[in-house]
């Protein structure tokens, strides 16, 4: 491709010789571009989000101090239990993610809003792309439920938020010493599929409750029924604030991973705070190139405080 006349922009705010190079490029694109991205994705919104600046890359660093313990003492008697502060180091290496869209100057000039409908493209598949990818996190925690051919239950999600607030929690019949578990820290966020929930939301609306009197049944049945009815949506079971997120895949044998997971569990880092967007223009092709791209991870900062959930996710039918 012929050398063009580049001009771009970051999605913040520009001044001085930065506000300059913004020019080329049509205020309508990058206002779709700015707001497709700002929405994102649902994955993608519930995870604790990290900016790494520019000149401290090219690895993103957190650091974890371990736990120091308290002791009886004896009245003048020294003490003997020495500790030393301890770090853990968790890393991530952002990578380079991008787009290309090619408008034609024909395409510019016979089609209204053109600028502001290939912003809104762009936007929304760099939005989607960092939240597939947000989605695999939940394919990583040691901790699960469920498995092949399982029915999601309301019993499966309040289970999984129990679990995270029992950060470190070992299996039965193995003991583990009193105070030495990590509570995963609120909020706990649960996602799933339209498909996964479908029986959890039956089973809400119209399922009976085993061993519970036709009045207990029909007051929970009613305030949960009621509210997805007002919400469109789950909302909280238990410790965990249910979310719908249908950019989640299936196996071939319908199955997914969802999973629940303490907000500060998972992090979703940036470099530069986000995508940029330029525009290159090709003479012999008479069309212009608008380009998008961006630099991203993600980061499991605990692995005790997710559970992922393996279950059915087969196309609902009844």
């Amino acid at each position: 491709m012929p050398s063009g006349i580049t001009t771009s922009t970051g999605l913040g705010s520009v001044s001085g010789s930065r506000a300059a190079q913004v020019a080329g490029v049509p205020s309508e694109f990058l206002a779709e571009i700015r707001l497709k991205t700002q929405e994102g994705d649902v994955m993608t919104n519930l995870m604790t989000k990290m900016t790494l600046p520019a000149n401290q890359g090219p690895n993103f660093v957190m650091e974890t101090l371990a736990r120091a313990n308290v002791y009886a003492l004896s009245q003048g008697v020294d003490m003997a239990q020495n500790q030393t502060m301890s770090f853990t180091e968790v890393v991530c290496s952002p990578g380079e993610y991008g787009g290309m869209l090619i408008l034609t100057d024909h395409q510019i000039a016979s089609k209204a809003n053109i600028w502001r409908n290939a912003g809104k493209v762009l936007g929304q598949a760099f939005s989607r792309k960092e939240d597939v990818d947000s989605l695999t996190m939940l394919d990583g925690f040691a901790n699960a439920l469920g498995g092949t051919g399982t029915i999601l239950t309301v019993g499966h999600i309040i289970a999984g938020g129990e679990r995270v607030g029992l950060g470190g929690y070992v299996a039965n019949s193995s003991a583990f010493t009193a105070g030495s578990v990590e509570p995963g820290p609120k909020p706990y966020l649960g996602v799933f599929n339209d498909a996964q929930l479908h029986a959890a939301r039956k089973y809400l609306a119209v399922g009976a409750i085993a061993g519970a009197t036709t009045g207990s049944h029909l007051a929970l049945q009613s305030e949960a029924a009621a509210e997805m009815l007002r919400e469109a949506k789950l909302g909280k079971i238990g410790d965990v604030q249910v979310y719908v997120d249908n950019n989640l895949g299936k196996d071939t044998a319908d199955d997914a991973k969802g999973g629940i997971f303490s907000k500060a569990a998972l992090m979703h880092v940036q470099f530069l705070g986000g995508p940029t967007t330029a525009t290159d223009r090709d003479e012999s092709l008479r069309a212009t190139e608008i380009i998008i791209t961006g630099w991203y991870a993600n980061l499991e900062y605990n692995d005790a405080w997710g559970v992922e959930v393996l279950c059915d996710a087969s196309l609902p039918s009844s």
